[in-house]
């Protein structure tokens, strides 16, 4: 709430209006979609959030900071770093979300 009442009031304070970078179009925002696609298994699981869950989460939080960084410094590091984040990171992500998913309906259908 505070985040959009400042860019806002700044949105309305310039004349010419906020430009978006680049990088929050073509990388932030997908992240953002994933990011909302990924937490919506909490709601399967009762709003709790187990420490492995934890663990990924912050490992995925860690990961896009790093990204982050790297983008920003033009860093020979990104191209590599991001073949992992394909290669690696997603299919954990469909797996992790997938096994979230079928044991919370499993324990649903137990009850």
């Amino acid at each position: 709430m505070n985040a959009h009442l400042c860019l806002g009031m700044a949105g309305l304070a310039s004349p010419a209006g906020l430009g978006a970078p680049e990088q929050l179009i073509a990388f932030d925002m997908r992240v953002m979609v994933v990011v909302a696609i990924v937490l919506l298994p909490l709601i399967i699981t009762d709003y709790t959030i187990s420490r492995v869950e934890g663990v990924l989460l912050l490992s995925w939080s860690a990961i896009y900071l790093i990204w982050t960084v790297l983008a920003a410094t033009d860093n020979p590091l990104l191209a590599g770093f991001s073949d992992i984040g394909l290669l690696v990171v997603f299919p954990a992500t469909v797996v992790f979300i997938t096994t979230t998913v079928a044991s919370s309906i499993f324990r649903l259908h137990r009850k």
